[in-house]
């Protein structure tokens, strides 16, 4: 299980990760698209709900072929 100084480093880099494409997306150079995009991913990174359902991402894993 990891330690709180562990949960606490990561949540340190996320919150910078996050501000960095925050000031990405501000940029006056930025295509609106991309724009877009990076909402779209810190939307999805903050959003509570599970928008893609667990049981489509274990359907995508890679399992051994059936012969």
């Amino acid at each position: 299980m990891p330690r709180l100084n562990d949960i606490k480093q990561r949540a340190h880099e996320l919150k910078a990760e996050i501000f960095a494409l925050y000031l990405a997306a501000r940029h006056p150079q930025a295509p609106w698209y991309a724009k877009l995009f990076t909402v779209g991913v810190v939307a999805y990174a903050l959003s509570p709900i599970n928008l893609i359902p667990r049981h489509v991402l274990e359907d995508c894993r890679a399992r051994p072929r059936e012969t």
